[in-house]
């Protein structure tokens, strides 16, 4: 029973000497991992670099609600071209529920890449609503609505084709969350190509093993 023990024993440190002894042998194909390491650092600081960052908008004019600038065609037309073209940036979404938007830039300054996109989007709905208003009867209401004092106020077509659209561009507030770093990411990627490079060189020396056996 003794004698049993002790050769097990001694099979099993000869076993862990095997272990270690092979991948002394092998230590040179770890060198992979490090390459992985290296390949996995050219590629995050080769990548064009990513932000994200959201944003919402509150048009605080009695002729233009908020909920009505973000269902207008052009909005919906700029969106549409961007979810068409995902690769596009800078790239804008928006979550209808929340009503919150996103946009994706290669500059990390998006405030006023994202006042100048949204100023012409509002400047365009606005010249289409006047233009509209000046062919259609001056006198008809064409809207309601209440002011900060819960009064009523009521816009004609006459209004309208009179609308003043830098006063109500300048109504519009943006909100903004912080801008978010997604590349490049050398911590991610570097650790991605580091193990995928051990992994390699742990394959390359189990196949080494494997053939020295058959031999």
């Amino acid at each position: 029973m003794n004698e049993s023990n002790l050769n097990n024993n001694q099979n099993d440190e000869i076993n862990l000497f095997d272990i270690i002894n092979v991948i002394i042998k092998h230590k040179k194909k770890y060198l992979i991992g490090l390459v992985g390491l290296t390949l996995g650092l050219i590629f995050t600081y080769t990548h064009q670099p990513l932000y994200s960052t959201l944003f919402k908008i509150t048009v605080a004019h009695p002729v233009m609600k908020t909920e009505i600038f973000l269902k207008s065609a052009n909005m919906q037309s700029m969106l549409n071209d961007y979810q068409l073209n995902e690769g596009k940036l800078p790239n804008f979404s928006l979550h209808k529920k929340s009503q919150i938007f996103t946009v994706m830039s290669k500059n990390n300054n998006v405030k006023s890449l994202v006042e100048s996109k949204i100023t012409e989007i509002l400047r365009k709905e606005l010249i289409q609503l006047r233009e509209s208003a000046k062919y259609m009867s001056q006198n008809n209401i064409t809207f309601v609505n209440k002011n900060t004092n819960n009064a009523t106020i009521f816009f004609s077509n006459k209004d309208y084709s009179t609308l003043d659209i830098d006063n109500v561009l300048q109504s519009i507030k943006i909100n903004y969350s912080q801008t978010r770093y997604l590349y490049p990411n050398p911590i991610k990627h570097g650790i991605i190509g580091l193990f995928i490079g051990l992994f390699l060189a742990f394959i390359w020396m189990l196949m080494s093993i494997v053939f020295n056996k058959i031999k």
